[in-house]
């Protein structure tokens, strides 16, 4: 039996993040997103699906990443996402030089 590949979640699709979500789903994984529709764009051609609200995306990810302008942004979305048992787990990239 092959073990099922973990659902990755992600919240950001400006300049560095919509590449990490390509990236993401390029490697195989089904890409959930919650994002501006606007932005939705830069996931053309990628297998991905969206959600309305971001407790939406967290009930349905394993994984959350964030890749959003500044702690407080990153710090609402967090507190907005469903946190079943057992996940889903968040994590952000920065840029360097930040904190």
């Amino acid at each position: 039996m092959t073990a099922s590949l973990p659902r990755i979640g992600w919240i950001g699709l400006g300049d560095q993040g919509a590449p990490m979500a390509r990236a993401i789903a390029e490697a195989g994984y089904l890409l959930h997103v919650w994002a501006r529709q606007t932005s939705l764009d830069a996931l053309d051609g990628i297998p991905y699906q969206a959600y309305r609200t971001v407790a939406e995306l967290g009930s349905n990810s394993d994984i959350v990443g964030l890749c959003l302008n500044d702690d407080p942004a990153a710090k609402l979305r967090i507190g907005l996402i469903q946190r079943p048992a057992g996940g889903p787990q968040a994590w952000r990239c920065r840029q360097p030089g930040l904190p």
